[in-house]
């Protein structure tokens, strides 16, 4: 006859190898409670239960008390280290997959999580050697063979990348990641039609697989089939409709519906997307930008903040593609001024600094100069840190630091910034307020599509005249007003033309 705790222990393995956690779980603790003494395997598969469920944190618990029980394990150790990469703790989690291997160095799934965790510190050629590692000891891992894949092809390594996404995919046909790494290694090697055959693969696996919408969309983009573009781009939002990135691009391609097809055509999508999205922020100001709405003369905070923080990470790659100047022509400004200054320990502020670019020009020039850098996107900021050009950089409205720090700046930078303004009128007093003596180096979009101070484009960004600025500098008191029309950038194959200011208060 079995007893009571026999019976829960047979009913709790069974529920555990059947995958049923949920169920095993409550099991495996009673049994945990009935037991006089804790068990190493009930720890260790509880532990893994709450690991499969998604609660680390409780897993990694369960997994030091287990440790504790039997601190040589090596399979614990592997386990533990899973988890604590899944948790993001890098360094804690290689020091356990490291012991595990010293242990058992045949361990494929060590090596996995181990490359796994080299990955994402971005060690990418440890992170090689361990996916080949755990392939070597096991042949047949497809999720070894999909990671080292995914890692070839952030290393530009295609044709060794597509080698063992295949072979991936012939292990699992299930295997959605390769599918995706697949799509995205031909739309970099502009294969399109292998691209969108790989999406489509992918899709049919996992039809609410939202990256592989995404990506797809873009590919039809740049094929300018809009049409499934704008279908595909849809889904994204359906799917993940908080993603401001996705609003983003829907935006962007019923921007190019505008410029190559049909404005009605845009309209239509537009009030789809309002009416589906009355509240977001991006979805009004981005129709608003369509629709052309002349009543629209600021960018609202919310909508400035969400795009640079959508965008932060790759900001920096993306202005490279369109040979974005303004950062340049600013530096080139602070050399003709500042070239025979003796006094280079100046007070500097960046007004919207970005991810720092023209940090790079300014202390080129004044190497002891004080810069301070001011922005509304706190991703911007974090990638403008790392550049350490900035002595201070501070996460807020812009208007607001100015009319907090008035006269204690020798020179005012302000690259693309206005752009984001429509009636420049409150800025350009609180410029002149908070320079105490000095000048005042910025960029503006030229107005070339009407007679109006400043015109909201339907990309989304304000365009102004020449003479509506150089009548606000004179207004407000600055003297020695001097500008020069430059190319600022490409924008869907145009030039973006523009002016740089200088002007001394």
């Amino acid at each position: 006859m079995l007893s009571k705790y026999e019976k829960t222990y047979i009913k709790a393995e069974k529920f555990y190898h059947q995958q049923n956690f949920k169920k095993a779980i409550p099991l495996f603790e009673k049994l945990l409670e009935l037991s006089p003494t804790k068990n190493i395997n009930l720890l260790t598969n509880l532990a893994n239960a709450y690991d499969y469920i998604g609660d680390k944190k409780q897993a990694i618990n369960l997994y030091k008390q287990a440790l504790n029980l039997a601190p040589n394990s090596a399979v614990i150790m592997c386990n533990m280290g899973g988890s604590l990469y899944e948790c993001k703790q890098y360094k804690e989690a290689q020091k356990y997959l490291k012991k595990s291997l010293e242990i058992n160095p045949i361990n494929s799934y060590a090596h996995l999580n181990l490359g796994n965790v080299y990955d994402a510190i971005g060690e990418k050629k440890l992170a090689c050697k361990h996916y080949n590692e755990a392939i070597k000891y096991k042949n047949d891992y497809s999720l070894a063979y999909c990671n080292m894949g995914n890692i070839l092809y952030e290393l530009e390594k295609y044709d060794e990348a597509i080698k063992y996404c295949k072979k991936a995919i012939s292990l699992d046909n299930k295997d959605t990641s390769s599918y995706l790494t697949l799509g995205n290694i031909f739309d970099t090697k502009e294969d399109f039609r292998q691209a969108i055959f790989y999406y489509k693969e992918c899709l049919k696996l996992d039809s609410n697989y939202v990256l592989a919408y995404n990506n797809i969309a873009s590919v039809y983009e740049k094929i300018g089939d809009n049409k499934n573009a704008e279908i595909c781009f849809w889904k994204t939002l359906l799917l993940d409709g908080d993603n401001n990135e996705n609003h983003l691009n829907y935006g962007y391609l019923l921007y190019d519906i505008i410029v190559n097809e049909d404005k009605q055509i845009a309209h239509n999508h537009c009030k789809k997307w309002l009416k589906k999205f009355p509240n977001n922020p991006i979805v009004k100001h981005m129709t608003s930008s369509i629709y052309n709405d002349k009543k629209i003369t600021n960018s609202a905070r919310e909508y400035v903040e969400g795009l640079f923080d959508s965008f932060a990470s790759d900001f920096d790659d993306s202005l490279s593609q369109i040979d974005y100047k303004a950062p340049f022509y600013i530096g080139d400004k602070i050399k003709d001024i500042y070239i025979k200054t003796t006094d280079n320990k100046l007070a500097i502020l960046d007004a919207g600094c970005g991810t720092g670019l023209c940090g790079k020009y300014i202390k080129n020039t004044l190497k002891n100069a004080h810069l301070i850098g001011v922005d509304l996107s706190s991703n911007m900021l974090k990638e403008a840190k790392k550049k350490s050009y900035y002595d201070n950089l501070i996460h807020q409205d812009l208007l607001e630091y100015l009319d907090n720090n008035k006269n204690h700046f020798d020179l005012i930078t302000s690259a693309d910034v206005l752009t984001y303004f429509g009636g420049l009128e409150e800025l350009r007093k609180s410029f002149y307020e908070s320079i105490k003596s000095g000048y005042l180096l910025l960029t503006i979009t030229k107005n070339n599509t009407n007679n109006n101070d400043f015109y909201l484009h339907p990309s989304g960004r304000f365009r102004h005249s020449q003479k509506y600025l150089d009548n606000l500098l004179k207004e407000h008191g600055f003297t020695d007003i001097r500008s020069e029309e430059v190319i600022l950038r490409y924008e869907a194959d145009e030039e973006v033309v523009g002016f740089i200011y200088s002007a001394k208060k």
